[in-house]
């Protein structure tokens, strides 16, 4: 007898069979005993089946059923997709065999979490996979302690009573624990005092995944996410008929499920799918916060109301820290990164900016350059608890949904720009003042690139140079100039052995090189390094850093003993120093390789170019700008040698490598398609060449002047420095530069 959900059915239960009757004398016997033992009628509603059914248990669920229990709530009738996670659901609780079994499915508020454990349980329900199925509201311990007294007997009436009474059920039944959110909560206190039945938990708190098995509800794929939006706009999608802008949508709310409902039902009662686009493009914080409308939860909440109510239960660091982890890249978040800002020895030029940042790393640990690595710990579990931040286990990082980045930059809007500055600034300072730890700084460039629209705002001046020099790194060299020159005029006491001002004095040289202006370079450069030598000795990196610079004038003027005798030198101390693979290491032996190469060395030239490639590819990466430097050398010296096919593929590499970082019409990109041009017309292509060229000069047609206006730009600034830390320089050399 089997018993189908919400079926309404009545049930007798009768006393014993009376006895047989008496014997008879005249053949017939006498009355049968009145039948011994209890009767009752019980009726009711039934949210249960019954699979292989006794007498104690239709009695036993009939008992409970009286109570009017809370039922599962069934899933959303457009719910899409999670087949991954169903089959692991059905795998796991298939084998229930008189064990307890127990599954915690966790994952950011918003993500499905419940809805995925409804659709399990309509679907084990189907299968007949459980003889019962109890939902226990698991938000609090006053809802949990609620719904176990509704499965409580009459007799005791209490949460303990119902948990009593399952512990006595040897069916296979179900708890459902929905939405376990609370931190502090011992959720295990509630499951039965026995070892059969199953459990299945929902909770955004991954620490709670101490038993059984576990998974995590990711974000829909982008095929599921795209069908959700479609079946919950309606008519408007089908009006629309395009696929692809459904795509894009879901994209943009990175496939978030409550996200997407939300949006999907905004669609059906609002507009179409190509005006929310628009819309959300332009203001999507409005349209994630709105609550009054179709396909949100089941509380109807919207999706920053659901990350809010964790976020109010956060402390004043935990909820400072998120605001932090949101102005960064929302991957490969370091603890690092506070960690060395805090035991930094900078002193900023901006007493009271450095107050302010201090005081923003001793929230987090930080103070008196010391750092509480525990405190730093329980404060990321606190964002761990509501699974606002995940952690990567294979390299200790840490991670943020960038849904969650735009609503916690929303909640700091007023402040945005000091938080993102002050950001910016503990990089630099973790980067350090010597810049050594180039692995750590290119780990970096990903969060200083997210950060880099602020890059030219006002910053303390020592963390300008700071910045600067990871804007070169990059090759972003307008905004190292830009940075660099913001130092100088930040600086008020410049003096000719100060070792800002002869930082600045390089730096700045380095930045008309790498324009191309080569007035003034050599007397700058020459000045830096007397100062250097003086002030830090022969063998400091900043030393050798300015050591290496003359070579360009060296080079230039075609003395090239004298730059091969200065570039071996730099190379020696740098390797020893530095070590083989440091980038200023490869920048001494790609710039000795271009002087043999300048010499007809060839062979010289073209072993240590291809070390350097190489090296750099392992380093920087094969699209960093120094990367992309070395292939064009290389292709160069093969062009000297009419090894044209090998310079066309490393020719072809740049280019394409330029136009997918910098754009069709960049400068660099131009160049590249000219010496791809002059590689074609050596080997007779004369058709391929003439259309590059084309294409350069129609790119370059309606360009302004603004490159030709820069060295204008720079030059006051150069008389500035150099009338400012009054320096001897020789007459013709400021005749040149004006």
């Amino acid at each position: 007898m089997d018993f189908e959900r919400d079926m309404i059915f009545e049930l007798e239960a009768h006393g014993g069979i009376g006895g047989p009757g008496g014997q008879s004398v005249s053949g017939v016997g006498g009355v049968g005993g009145v039948g011994q033992g209890p009767q009752f009628h019980v009726s009711g509603t039934s949210h249960w089946t019954c699979v292989h059914t006794t007498p104690e248990t239709v009695v036993s669920a009939a008992l409970v059923t009286t109570k009017q229990r809370k039922l599962c709530p069934l899933p959303v009738p457009y719910f899409t997709g999670r087949q991954e996670i169903l089959q692991k659901l059905h795998r796991y609780f298939d084998q229930a065999q008189g064990t307890r079994l127990v599954y915690t499915l966790h994952g950011l508020s918003g993500s499905g979490k419940s809805q995925v454990a409804f659709k399990f349980v309509e679907e084990a329900w189907e299968k007949q996979c459980f003889s019962d199925v109890f939902y226990i509201d698991a938000t609090s311990e006053q809802t949990i302690e609620i719904d176990f007294k509704l499965l409580a007997p009459a007799a005791d009436n209490t949460a303990k009573g119902g948990l009593s009474w399952l512990a006595s059920n040897h069916n296979d039944w179900l708890i459902v624990f929905d939405n376990a959110n609370n931190a502090e909560m011992d959720i295990e206190k509630f499951f039965p005092p026995c070892r059969f039945g199953s459990i299945l938990i929902t909770t955004c708190h991954p620490q709670l995944c101490i038993r059984g098995v576990d998974a995590q509800v990711p974000n829909m794929e982008p095929d599921d996410a795209s069908n959700l939006l479609l079946k919950l706009a309606g008519r408007k999608a089908v009006e629309d008929n395009k696929k692809e802008l459904a795509i894009a949508i879901v994209k943009e709310l990175h496939c978030v499920p409550l996200a997407v409902s939300q949006a999907g039902g905004y669609i059906n009662a609002r507009g179409d799918l190509k005006s929310y686009l628009q819309l959300y493009q332009s203001s999507c914080h409005e349209l994630l916060q709105q609550t009054d409308i179709q396909g949100q939860n089941q509380n109807n909440m919207a999706v920053y109301a659901t990350w809010k109510l964790n976020y109010n239960k956060l402390s004043s660091s935990a909820k400072l820290l998120l605001q932090i982890f949101s102005c960064l890249h929302h991957q490969g978040i370091s603890k690092e990164i506070f960690e060395k800002a805090s035991l930094s020895e900078l002193e900023m030029d901006d007493y009271d900016f450095q107050v302010q940042v201090y005081e923003v790393l001793a929230q987090l640990g930080g103070s008196n350059q010391t750092w509480d690595a525990l405190f730093f710990n329980d404060i990321v579990g606190e964002l761990q608890a509501y699974s606002l931040v995940e952690q990567n286990w294979h390299d200790q990082s840490f991670s943020v949904h960038p849904v969650v980045q735009q609503w916690s930059n929303h909640t700091i809007k007023q402040t945005m720009d000091f938080m993102q500055t002050c950001v910016l600034s503990i990089i630099a300072m973790s980067c350090g003042e010597n810049m050594k730890d180039f692995k750590y700084i290119r780990r970096m460039l990903h969060h200083t690139t997210r950060l880099s629209p602020i890059f030219r705002k006002p910053v303390d001046s020592r963390i300008s140079v700071l910045l600067a020099y990871i804007a070169g790194w990059q090759g972003r060299w307008n905004d190292a100039q830009a940075l660099y020159c913001a130092h100088n005029k930040q600086k008020r006491l410049l003096a000719e052995k100060n070792l800002d001002t002869l930082t600045s004095m390089n730096h700045l040289a380095s930045t008309h090189r790498s324009q191309d202006e080569n007035n003034n370079i050599d007397a700058l450069h020459v000045i830096g390094l007397s100062g250097r030598k003086t002030l830090l000795g022969e063998e400091h990196p900043n030393t050798l850093n300015n050591m290496h610079w003359p070579v360009y004038t060296y080079s230039h003027q075609s003395h090239w003993s004298d730059a091969e005798a200065r570039q071996v030198m730099v190379l020696e101390r740098r390797k020893r120093l530095l070590g083989a693979e440091h980038p200023d290491t490869l920048t001494s032996m790609h710039y000795l390789a271009w002087t043999y190469s300048s010499q007809g060395r060839w062979s010289d030239a073209e072993a240590l170019q291809v070390t350097v490639l190489e090296r750099r590819k392992r380093v920087l990466g094969e699209k960093h700008a120094d990367t992309l430097a070395s292939m064009h050398s290389l292709a160069w010296t093969y062009e000297s040698q009419e090894r044209w096919s090998d310079a066309e593929a490393l020719h072809i590499t740049v280019l394409e490598t330029n136009k997918q970082i910098l754009g069709d019409n960049h400068p660099n990109t131009l160049t590249s398609m000219n010496n791809l041009a002059d590689v074609f017309e050596h080997q007779g292509r004369d058709f391929e060449a003439d259309a590059l060229r084309q294409t350069v000069q129609e790119i370059e047609q309606p360009k302004n002047s603004a490159h030709q206006l820069l060295p204008s730009r720079i030059k006051p600034l150069l008389l500035a420095v150099l009338e400012k830390i009054k320096l001897s320089i020789p007459q013709p050399v400021l005749e040149e530069v004006d």
